[in-house]
């Protein structure tokens, strides 16, 4: 991607704010996902996924500044509801397969074991009623089991 390593947080941040909202105060960034992602995609276990997403960012940010003058992160939230629903919709594998992929590593970065770099103050856990793990040292990496 040609954007800085702060256009880049901001735009992984506005992703997984919208497929992981906050409700009741908890979501996606509350939790910590978007350092969770970045992280894990510039670690030896995602190499293979770090290319994706950043190809998919990168149409996403395209089309919505090509759309609205401004980048997807900047963007008016009705917008970019709008715009996300025409890639999760579109039949092109190359998106599914990018949105499968985001889709998973939100949910692995919002209930991943604390230790692992996600789901801040378990709060992925408390939103899901589960009681946690914190007495052991468990990974939950959605990538390391397939």
């Amino acid at each position: 991607m040609t954007q800085n390593p702060a256009e880049r947080k901001a735009l992984l941040t506005a992703l997984v704010d919208h497929v992981l909202p906050a409700i009741d105060g908890v979501g996606g960034v509350t939790a910590g996902v978007p350092e969770y992602l970045q992280q894990l995609l510039l670690s030896k276990h995602a190499a293979d996924y770090y290319e994706l997403i950043d190809w998919g960012m990168q149409c996403i940010n395209d089309e919505h500044q090509y759309r609205f003058g401004k980048g997807f992160s900047e963007g008016e939230r009705q917008q970019c509801i709008e715009l996300l629903r025409e890639f999760t919709e579109s039949e092109d594998r190359h998106y599914q397969m990018f949105w499968r992929t985001l889709i998973r590593l939100c949910l692995e970065g919002f209930l991943a074991h604390p230790r692992n770099g996600g789901n801040r103050d378990t709060q992925g856990w408390r939103a899901i009623g589960y009681p946690g793990c914190a007495d052991r040292d468990v990974s939950l990496s959605l990538i390391n089991s397939g």
